[in-house]
This record gives C-alpha cells, sequence and structure tokens, in this order.
C-alpha cells in the first residue's frame, strides 16, 4: 500500500480543529478532533456521477476522532477498488456529507464541499485519473495514480 502520510500535505501544515462541515440546510452536521490524513480528487466513474462533475473532492480523517448529529440516508456500492463504499447523505436537502470504505474502515471521507471551512481543503493527489474525463483537467501539482491507492 502506497504510504498516504508521505503524500498528505498536512503534516507540515496542521488545520485548525476540530475539522467540521455538514449539508446545506445543517441537519447533519460532523466534527472531527483530529488532522485530516489526507485530501484529494477521485476521477473514478461512481465519483463522476454522484458529484454531477469530471470529479469528487475529498478529506480523509480518522474515524475514531469523528462525532456525527443528525439522521442521515445511506447508499452502499462496490467502487472501483473493488471494497465497498457507503455515502452519507442529508434526507432533507440531499447533500452528500461523508462516505465510509471497507478497504479503509479506520477512516471517514468527507466531501470538501461539506467543509465548513473551505480553506482546509488541500489536495495532494488525484485519484483513478486512467478514468478522467479529457475536458476535467488534472492539476499538474498533484500526485497521480491511475487507480487508487491499494
Amino acid at each position: 500500500m502506497t504510504d498516504v502520510s508521505a503524500l498528505s500535505r498536512y503534516a507540515d501544515d496542521p488545520v485548525a480543529l476540530p475539522v467540521t462541515g455538514g449539508c446545506t440546510c445543517g441537519q447533519l452536521r460532523y466534527s472531527i478532533g483530529a488532522q485530516p490524513v489526507i485530501a484529494l480528487h477521485c476521477h473514478c466513474n461512481n465519483c463522476q456521477k454522484l458529484s454531477g462533475t469530471g470529479h469528487g473532492s475529498f478529506m480523509i480523517l480518522p474515524r475514531v476522532a469523528a462525532t456525527i448529529e443528525g439522521k442521515a440516508s445511506d447508499w452502499t456500492y462496490i467502487a472501483d477498488s473493488g471494497g465497498t463504499s457507503t455515502r452519507y447523505f442529508c434526507p432533507e436537502c440531499g447533500t452528500a456529507v461523508f462516505a465510509k470504505l471497507s478497504l479503509h474502515p479506520d477512516g471517514i471521507v468527507v466531501t470538501a464541499s461539506s467543509l465548513d471551512d473551505r480553506s482546509q481543503f488541500r489536495p495532494s493527489v488525484a485519484l483513478f485519473t486512467g478514468e478522467a474525463r479529457a475536458w476535467d483537467k488534472i492539476d499538474p501539482e498533484l500526485r497521480t495514480f491511475p487507480g487508487g491507492l491499494d
């Protein structure tokens, strides 16, 4: 498995804690009292469809430090990685807020758009670039992977 800590920007540039966020209507909220593990863009087909654009943008944090308030609807599917991904949405406004991945059970994956302070999102990698659309340009400063991080 790729050493994610070597790819992350957060070890040298931590964010203010807790990391907080939630849905558009405010019914579903999270607070995470630990530094992010990594932030990334994912260009897999599922993220393209779920985001309604060319990629999904996510921050991964330690699940043990997360507190969730409010009700969430969820949907589980087989991800391009081969594991399962469970996406959690607000049942009121439909905002995608976070996910849990079977291949990374210790993490909680929050959507960058759900962050209260979006400046905390500092992507360092782009995943599944082999599935990227030509019209969705990848930042040349990001480390790219044609698949996942395995």
